[in-house]
């Protein structure tokens, strides 16, 4: 999967994390196939402690429902695997997209806005991202322990990884 998804889904589930209490502590993406995507982007903190998503990526070919995001979360010390969950591109644009980050992306970037149902294939070219926040999310990260979390996102067509992104943040709650 392209790193634009990648990003969306590491935005979402950072939503769990996202409050002034919470800090990223490291953050690394990892390109398999430069031929299919390059990408400048980062996971960023705002001043008043909000998630936010800055750069660009480049896809090369345009992605289909063959390619799959698997986004799971770990709770560290000991690496603990807390949730995991595996969509391919058309889920992920008619579901957690559509319904949490359509709207702000749609202002922020040049993703895709649709009223009905989203088609596949995802348009290759060059996307771009400018401080793209994510919404409020008290409610999510009130049920959060305090400690330190890992995100780990990983693209892939079939068999084949294309790209890795890992996030680290910690609750100071």
């Amino acid at each position: 999967m392209d790193n634009w998804a990648l990003a969306t889904i590491v935005v979402l589930l950072g939503a769990a994390f996202t409050e002034a209490s919470v800090s990223i502590i490291s953050q690394k993406v990892e390109i398999f196939d430069k031929d299919l995507v390059q990408e400048n982007i980062k996971v960023a903190e705002g001043d008043d402690g909000s998630i936010f998503l800055d750069g660009t990526i480049t896809t090369t070919k345009p992605i289909d429902d063959e390619y799959t995001l698997t986004g799971t979360i770990f709770k560290n010390p000991g690496n603990i695997k807390l949730f995991s969950m595996t969509k391919n591109t058309e889920e992920i644009m008619n579901g957690i997209y559509k319904e949490s980050f359509m709207e702000i992306f749609h202002k922020c970037s040049d993703l895709p806005y649709f009223e009905d149902k989203w088609e596949p294939p995802f348009p290759a070219q060059t996307y771009k991202f400018d401080k793209c926040t994510v919404p409020n999310t008290e409610s999510y990260s009130k049920g959060m322990a305090p400690g330190q979390f890992k995100v780990v996102i990983e693209g892939k067509k079939g068999e084949e990884t294309i790209g890795v992104m890992e996030v680290e943040v910690e609750n100071k709650k």
